[in-house]
């Protein structure tokens, strides 16, 4: 059985469990981080995440520089990043490093859409 791992980064824990569930539905297993040193933690263990749906705006580290440690280091360059935020400027600085971007606040079908 092919095991799908993903990782939400994401400080508001209400989106969080938005991001998880949607997932979940879609057959993903779902860590959690709420700042970047989280996520690079977590980002660092065996088990690669495939698909991270990422916040920009974080409350420790920037949701950016993660997204620049997973393109710069060859063990994380293929994971498919969703980049979110409710900063369009944010937003269009990370686009070309992500492979999707969210504009918040979203919707569940646009959730569901952009999920691989």
């Amino acid at each position: 059985m092919n095991t799908k791992h993903a990782l939400v980064v994401e400080d508001e824990a209400a989106l969080r469990l938005v991001y998880k569930e949607v997932l979940q539905m879609k057959g993903w297993i779902v860590s959690e981080a709420v700042n970047g040193p989280q996520a690079l933690t977590l980002l660092s263990t065996p088990t690669t995440p495939a698909l991270v749906f990422l916040d920009l705006h974080l409350p420790i580290g920037s949701g950016l520089d993660v997204l620049r440690t997973i393109r710069t280091e060859e063990k994380l360059r293929e994971i498919y990043v969703v980049v979110i935020s409710a900063d369009p400027y944010l937003l269009q600085e990370a686009a070309s490093l992500a492979s999707a971007t969210l504009l918040k606040p979203t919707n569940l079908q646009d959730l569901l859409d952009i999920v691989p």
